[in-house]
């Protein structure tokens, strides 16, 4: 079916038009790695894996439905706003993962403990590590131990309850004071922030020619002082006078409507050519 589409498209779209889209492009690379496979001729491993490429053809929805392309253009014009809020979550969770390594790196050291009643109990990871080095040993695993705790994926009870169970009061205090404070400022404050930027550019995206539009009304609903002005008007001495002014009022109102019309026949043509 793909090789049908691709020769229908190939015969409509001849050399320069056709290889001007990057999806016809990758339809061709697709069909032909599919041809040499159905040919049993061996191809590396990962020419063989681009076949799987075909299930993003779907992809080719976004620009032919409307909706899901404007939802894309709103995603796409989003990215950078998103992006400065994430930098700001991945700052402050480098930080935490530096307080975290200073803290807690030596916590479980020879696999044991002192729990909250004073006994000496073993402290060893799923991995069979000790617990300080397997989530607080360098920046990097700290900073993942820091993303866990982020996605509130069993943190509670692998990473907070065995630094929280101690004999130490000022250490129960900290523990919780280090934690609750960093759910509060990354996965409520933060993380609210990047998800209003992300709403905020979404919903005040506009699509091309809707500036264009409202300068065209807006344009009309300026000329409405004229009609204004032409009620008040009452019945002059100097009739002639009069007259000059309204034919100034008409040749303004004459040169706004000439611009409007030069504005939308703009829009128009752009529809036409299938340029929205």
């Amino acid at each position: 079916r793909m090789m049908r589409q691709l020769v229908w498209n190939m015969y409509a779209f001849w050399f320069w038009p056709f290889w001007k889209s990057g999806w016809n492009v990758f339809d061709f690379v697709v069909v032909t790695i599919g041809i040499l496979n159905m040919s049993k001729i061996p191809l590396p491993g990962p020419l063989s894996l681009l076949r799987m490429m075909r299930a993003f053809r779907v992809f080719r929805l976004f620009k032919r439905v409307k909706s899901l392309h404007r939802i894309i253009l709103s995603l796409m014009s989003s990215v950078p706003g998103v992006s400065n809020g994430f930098v700001v979550l991945l700052l402050v969770m480098s930080i935490y993962s530096i307080l975290g390594q200073e803290f807690f790196m030596f916590h479980g050291a020879n696999y044991t403990f002192t729990n909250d009643q004073n006994l000496e109990v073993e402290l060893v990871t799923a991995r069979g590590l000790e617990y300080g080095y397997d989530y607080w040993g360098n920046f990097g695993l700290a900073l993942y131990t820091m993303f866990q705790v982020f996605t509130q994926e069993s943190w509670a009870e692998g990473i907070a309850r065995p630094l929280f169970n101690s004999n130490d009061m000022s250490q129960q205090f900290g523990v919780a004071f280090f934690f609750v404070s960093y759910m509060l400022c990354v996965g409520v404050a933060l993380m609210n922030v990047v998800v209003a930027v992300l709403l905020e550019k979404m919903v005040s995206h506009e699509p091309e020619g809707a500036v264009e539009i409202e300068e065209s009304l807006g344009r009309l609903e300026s000329m409405e002082w004229l009609d204004e002005r032409l009620v008040k008007v009452a019945v002059p001495e100097n009739l002639e006078k009069v007259c000059l002014d309204i034919e100034a009022d008409c040749l303004v109102l004459k040169q706004q409507l000439a611009s409007v019309k030069r504005s939308l026949d703009g829009i128009v043509e752009r529809v036409r050519s299938g340029h929205p």
